[in-house]
């Protein structure tokens, strides 16, 4: 069976699915209950409820208007694919990544009618076996299909602020999920360099949660 190594570089999109963790948790850490819908200010004497935020304020079936103005995360990841047979091979990768995203509440939330800033920073570190089709593709065109299973570990820094709030809050989370992506690239001159790839990818977590995204890839 032959190895063979990779080295990737991927831009794309953070990871939402624990961006809404790391809310719930920056709500918790403030509020000081389990389930809180409140964020707190911790100016002023003894603190005092401002905003209606949780970990659902930022999900798609939110009442609270808002809008995302900024979204990026660059990763890099090690990988060995061994291959079975001449067109299947099963891959193993550890990644490491970085990302960041701010949104914005133009109405405020709660009694609070200013505007809302949310930023979070992502470091993340993750590992995945995946089974590889190489699929058909003519001349110098690349595409392969994959499928397996990952696992997640996220470290998350939290700011939300206002003309009269601001949290701050680091938290740690961590989740297993099934991955299915297709690659499709050029093959570079000589079948040697970097080979530039546009790669879709969908995880569904153990809750139920499906994440879909596009990433710019250079593997060599």
């Amino acid at each position: 069976m032959t190895l063979r190594p990779e080295v990737a570089i991927s831009r794309g999109v953070a990871d939402r699915f624990f961006i809404e963790g790391a809310l719930q948790g920056t709500a918790d850490a403030f509020v000081g209950e389990a389930r809180t819908a409140s964020a707190i200010s911790r100016s002023g004497s003894g603190g005092f409820e401002l905003a209606d935020i949780d970990g659902s304020t930022l999900s798609p079936s939110s009442g609270t208007p808002y809008r995302k103005e900024l979204d990026r995360a660059t990763s890099l990841s090690v990988a060995v694919m061994q291959d079975l047979t001449p067109a299947v091979g099963l891959k193993t990768t550890v990644r490491l990544g970085t990302g960041e995203t701010h949104y914005l509440l133009p109405e405020g939330s709660g009694i609070l009618t200013d505007p809302i800033g949310i930023d979070f920073e992502l470091q993340s570190v993750s590992g995945e076996v995946v089974a590889v089709w190489q699929g058909r593709c003519r001349g110098a065109c690349r595409v392969s299909y994959a499928a397996g299973f990952g696992v997640a570990a996220v470290r998350a820094r939290t700011w939300v602020q206002s003309a009269l709030l601001d949290v701050r809050h680091e938290s740690r989370h961590s989740d297993t999920y099934g991955v299915a992506s297709v690659r499709l690239g050029l093959a570079p001159p000589g079948g040697r360099g970097p080979t530039p790839l546009v790669e879709g990818e969908v995880r569904v977590f153990d809750e139920q949660t499906l994440e879909a995204r596009t990433n710019l890839v250079v593997a060599f």
